[in-house]
This record gives structure tokens, C-alpha cells and sequence, in this order.
């Protein structure tokens, strides 16, 4: 029996990247994202997109779950205060249908994150390059969890960011939670394909 990091149909070990992880198959098999596209072109399309649909789904929502521990463990009161941008500015941003809040500054984003500008020095896109400044103050008690050993490492610069935008989006707007997904709602014969129990 292969392991859960094995690839049934290549026999190799996968560990993302960059074969991406294993996914369980409707048909029982435990196949890379190679084979799984492959094994996916060969069902019917409208199974296909509902099967595409449910894991997008589940992504986000794991997203939502990864990024609201961390908010926890930092105080969302603290990374609230941290956010850049007012509660009317992030509203007006996800109700024109950027959830990523793409359209406020990143710059701002950044700085917030604990990046420093270079003077001189830009991007390709004539924005300010930025370097590692010092951690910003709502990061601290995850610097404490790595100094105790409870954390292997800190957030890098995306990932604080994440941070801010999940604390600016989901409680400084009061952004609803993506929902669960629920396997029920595919084909019976996606619903392993799905990671249903």
C-alpha cells in the first residue's frame, strides 16, 4: 500500500513543490496534480467544474481558518489598530468585489507588515523597493511562540500581510467567513475525489 505521499500512478514520493500534493481520487487512487489533471480530463465535464468548484471552495475556507489562528494568537484588537486603511475604505473595496483588497495600496500594506522603503531604489513598476525593517509590534506574541519553541518560524512579509488583510477584511469590515463546503453537494462518485470521509 502506498503511503499518503506516494503517486499510484508514477510510484514516486511527491511533497509540494513541485509535484503538489497527493489528492485521493474518486476512483481510490492517490495520484499527484499531474495525474490528477489527467485522471480529471477523463470525467465528464460538469462533474469536472463542480469537482474544481468544491476544492476552491475548501481551499478558501482553509485559508479563512490558517490566517484567523494567526489574528488570534497575535490579538485582533492589536492587528486591527495595525490595519492602514479605515473600515469604510475596506467596505467600499470587498463591495466592489476585490476580497483580496487589491486595490488599496500595497505599499501601505507592506510598511504595515514591518517593511522599510529604500531611498532611491525602485521596483519595476516605479514603486518604492522595500527591505526588512524591524517586526512590527502586533507580531509579538508569535515572536514569543517561536522564542518558547511552540512556532518552527515567523511570518514572512506575504504572510503578515495575509494577516492584516484577514483582520481588515473579516473583522475590522465584518466580512463574512467563506462557508464550508459540503461534499454532499457533488456527484456520489466525486465525493472521494473530494476528501469526503
Amino acid at each position: 500500500m502506498p503511503s499518503e505521499s506516494t503517486c499510484c500512478d508514477c510510484a514516486d514520493a511527491h511533497f509540494p513543490p513541485p509535484a503538489g500534493p497527493i489528492r485521493l481520487s474518486a476512483d481510490g487512487r492517490r495520484r499527484c496534480w499531474p495525474h490528477d489533471a489527467k485522471w480529471e480530463a477523463t470525467i465528464a465535464p460538469e462533474h469536472a467544474a463542480k469537482l474544481r468548484a468544491f476544492r476552491d471552495a475548501r481551499a478558501t475556507r482553509e485559508h479563512f481558518d490558517t490566517y484567523e489562528t494567526l489574528a488570534l494568537t497575535c490579538g485582533i484588537a492589536t492587528v486591527a489598530a495595525a490595519v492602514p486603511f479605515t473600515a469604510k475604505a475596506i467596505r467600499a473595496t470587498l463591495e466592489v468585489g476585490d476580497l483580496p483588497l487589491n486595490r488599496l495600496s500595497m505599499n501601505a500594506w507592506d510598511k504595515a507588515a514591518g517593511a522599510l522603503p529604500m531611498p532611491g531604489r525602485t521596483t519595476t513598476a516605479n514603486m518604492p523597493d522595500f527591505r526588512w525593517g524591524p517586526l512590527p509590534g502586533w507580531l509579538a506574541p508569535l515572536e514569543a511562540a517561536c522564542k518558547a519553541g511552540q512556532r518552527r518560524w515567523l511570518p514572512s512579509l506575504a504572510e503578515r500581510v495575509c494577516i492584516l488583510k484577514h483582520v481588515a477584511r473579516h473583522h475590522k469590515a465584518g466580512w463574512p467567513p467563506p462557508p464550508l463546503p459540503d461534499p454532499a453537494t457533488l456527484p456520489f462518485n466525486l465525493q472521494a475525489a473530494a476528501g469526503a470521509p
